[in-house]
């Protein structure tokens, strides 16, 4: 997929918060092109593979007992290209969250939660092969 095509593809996944929630929405929508372009980076590394998929329970059948919050990059870009981070955008709504980040979150705007959803989900990636993964491993390196 072009890039030209992806950012289009991104932008109208997040059609709904322009305006009221970001009044520079294409900026917004560009900045979602962009994390898009790092992940694409990140699978393009020497080791990138072993992150751009969901972990194989065959290759690893401990993998779900000790990961809760399984997480790719392959997981990642279908949730930034289908909207799947407009979840982060109602935040302020819910009564979910720690109340330490109340007040942060509060003064987010819609998108700059999304992006904050994005990067979230990004360092869960490394923080899952930190965790599951001895130190003396290729794995535990590449995170």
């Amino acid at each position: 997929m072009s890039l030209f095509s992806m950012n289009r593809k991104i932008k109208a996944a997040y059609i709904k918060f322009n305006d009221h929630d970001c009044p520079n929405f294409t900026y917004c929508a560009m900045l979602l092109g962009l994390m898009a372009q790092i992940i694409n980076k990140l699978k393009s590394y020497d080791y990138g593979y072993i992150f751009s998929d969901p972990v194989d329970p065959n290759d690893a059948p401990n993998y779900h007992d000790i990961i809760k919050t399984p997480m790719d990059y392959s997981t990642i870009m279908s949730k930034l290209e289908d909207g799947g981070y407009a979840e982060f955008a109602a935040m302020h709504n819910t009564n979910e969250r720690n109340d330490s980040v109340d007040n942060e979150v509060d003064s987010q705007t819609a998108m700059e939660r999304i992006l904050c959803g994005v990067i979230r989900d990004i360092n869960q990636v490394f923080h899952n092969c930190l965790v599951f993964n001895s130190e003396s491993t290729s794995f535990y390196r590449a995170a």
